[in-house]
């Protein structure tokens, strides 16, 4: 029903939309998260899979795709909202105590700061740790300086050190997140100052005000980019299929991937929107498949290498006449006949023997398989009628011969051992014990009891 239901909707997921008109948002006191007004598949999934599929693929096909110009305005207006939001708060005071606070208690724990930049895995190769370091010590030292001001500190003192906080905060380039948390931590602790006189402390509530109200105009806009590219994580879900996550799991990754696309994507360097987004999706969807597809985790190369295996079967069933085989395919990926073998094998679904059974209300799995710690008695049996057979057929010879035909055959308690054992263990050399083999094999072979003997060890006695 999955295939039925997105081919219905595929025209709608890649054609064009009417022009999206654009309105001013209102000012929220309290913005909201990311994901309270998007449509969430990890709650339609509650229901049964097909009947929320189709509840969650009919609530974003109604929403139209933007075009690039379309995009560009949102992203314009993403930008300018973080502006005015950092440009409010990141004079406060009260924000800077917090940025600092949890970037000294990462240090201090021995956590890597470098995530509290904006640049964290942008691959630039620069050494980050050692500029939020910088930078953020400088910010220490000069919050410090403020903070032990003398009580009659005159007000444009201490706005001048605020001013050289917000500079040297801006310097360095915090991930967003960061000072929203920030934010967040400030406007709490401010709430229960309500009636303090300190001094700014009025003028650092009409910040954070401000910032309150750009905040919520940012996450409205966000909210609405994301809301208008939700069909495109749809169809790069259908390439994930199969591979051990469940549909409506892969969407909900892939839609976290998407928010944080939108948060980083730069207008200015002209790229196209869909074709920036795709990366941060299918990565998202990648670790979701690494972690939650197999209780062994395979290394990333493998799933790449599955998702190349899966579209190779596809366009040979395209190109052949018949179901394209193992060997089609491992020559489309220009891999070995081995390493398509063992690509095979990570493929294989892992079923949990807690699963419920077919064709039953309350058994599983695991109460069809066998107990293999329970002995079969007709095993027992037939070992004890080939122990009573062994000795008759032994009984003529002398007990060293018995004991290297034992030795040598495993029979009775006996391992199998090799000459140089035995003879270490009866005090003999490795040639001699071989001679003693040869004879007693030979008086077997002379009463007609050697093939009896070769039938009962299920192998050649010569």
């Amino acid at each position: 029903m999955d295939d039925d239901l997105i081919r219905i909707h595929e025209s709608s997921f890649d054609s064009m939309a009417e022009p999206v008109v654009l309105e001013p948002a209102e000012a929220e006191a309290t913005p909201a998260r990311d994901e309270d007004h998007l449509p969430n598949a990890r709650e339609a999934a509650a229901g049964s899979q097909p009947d929320a599929l189709v509840s969650y693929i009919r609530s974003i096909s109604e929403t139209p795709i933007l075009s690039r110009e379309e995009q560009y305005t949102l992203a314009d207006a993403l930008e300018k909202h973080r502006d005015a939001f950092l440009d409010a708060v990141l004079g406060v005071a009260a924000v800077g105590r917090a940025i600092v606070d949890r970037w000294r208690e990462r240090k201090e724990a021995g956590y890597v700061t470098a995530t509290l930049s904006m640049h964290h895995l942008d691959g630039s190769g620069r050494d980050l740790t050692a500029e939020i370091d910088r930078a953020l010590g400088a910010v220490e030292k000069l919050i410090a300086k403020r903070e032990s001001a003398a009580p009659g500190t005159s007000v444009r003192t201490l706005e001048l050190v605020e001013r050289r906080v917000e500079k040297a905060l801006r310097a360095a380039d915090l991930a967003f997140e960061v000072v929203v948390d920030a934010y967040r931590s400030a406007a709490a602790g401010m709430a229960k100052r309500r009636r303090s006189r300190e001094a700014g402390l009025a003028r650092d509530r009409d910040r954070l005000a401000t910032a309150a109200a750009a905040l919520a105009r940012y996450e409205e806009t966000k909210q609405r980019f994301v809301r208008h590219n939700l069909k495109l994580v749809v169809k790069f879900a259908k390439q994930y299929r199969g591979m051990g996550v469940p549909f409506l799991d892969l969407i909900q990754e892939g839609n976290l991937g998407l928010i944080r696309a939108v948060e980083k994507f730069d207008h200015h360097r002209g790229h196209k929107f869909s074709t920036y987004a795709a990366w941060w999706i299918h990565q998202a969807m990648i670790r979701a498949v690494q972690k939650h597809s197999r209780t062994v985790r395979a290394p990333s190369h493998v799933y790449d290498l599955q998702l190349r295996y899966k579209r190779a079967e596809k366009k040979l069933r395209g190109r052949l006449t018949s179901e394209p085989s193992r060997a089609d395919i491992a020559e489309e990926l220009g891999i070995s006949a081995l390493e398509m073998d063992r690509l095979v094998s990570t493929m294989t679904p892992i079923v949990s023997t807690h699963a419920p059974l077919a064709g039953t209300d309350s058994l599983t799995l695991d109460d069809a398989l066998a107990d293999e710690s329970i002995a079969d008695p007709g095993d027992d049996l037939d070992r004890t009628v080939v122990e009573r057979e062994m000795h008759v057929l032994l009984e003529d010879l002398e007990p060293r011969e018995r004991t290297v035909i034992e030795c040598r055959f495993g029979l009775g308690d006996e391992p199998v051992q090799t000459l140089q054992v035995i003879g270490q263990r009866l005090g003999l050399s490795r040639e001699r014990v071989r001679q003693i083999e040869a004879r007693a094999l030979e008086r077997l072979r002379r009463g007609g009891k050697a093939a009896h003997l070769a039938s009962l060890l299920d192998r050649e006695v010569v």
